[in-house]
């Protein structure tokens, strides 16, 4: 269990690393260039960006606290139900990245720079 929750751990990481890439790109449109703001990723992304950002957050939120009391204690420490949940959430932060891949995907088309 502890090495599923350092694998979800490690993912979160990864995901909340390329948001911060992605935010911090330009990107160059007929219209002229664009600082990749949330609100210009969300517009690029067809709306999608803008509900999948805050799952990122909070599962990275998440993540910290249970670093500051230490995974295995907080596994040890929670119910059954909790402690088989990180299985899901290690599959759910990989459909995570994929959804990621996919926002990109879409601002790239409209070529970053």
């Amino acid at each position: 269990m502890v090495a599923a929750f350092h694998d979800y751990s490690r993912i979160i990481k990864a995901l909340v690393n390329k948001i911060n890439i992605l935010e911090q790109s330009s990107i160059k449109t007929a219209a002229g260039s664009f600082k990749m703001a949330p609100s210009e990723i969300n517009y690029w992304s067809s709306g999608t960006y803008l509900h999948f950002k805050p799952k990122v957050v909070a599962a990275a939120e998440l993540i910290e606290q249970i670093e500051s009391i230490g995974a295995e204690k907080y596994l040890k420490s929670s119910n059954n139900e909790a402690r088989n949940s990180i299985f899901a959430k290690v599959s759910e932060a990989r459909r995570w990245d994929d959804e990621l891949t996919g926002i990109t995907n879409c601002v790239l088309s409209e070529h970053i720079v």
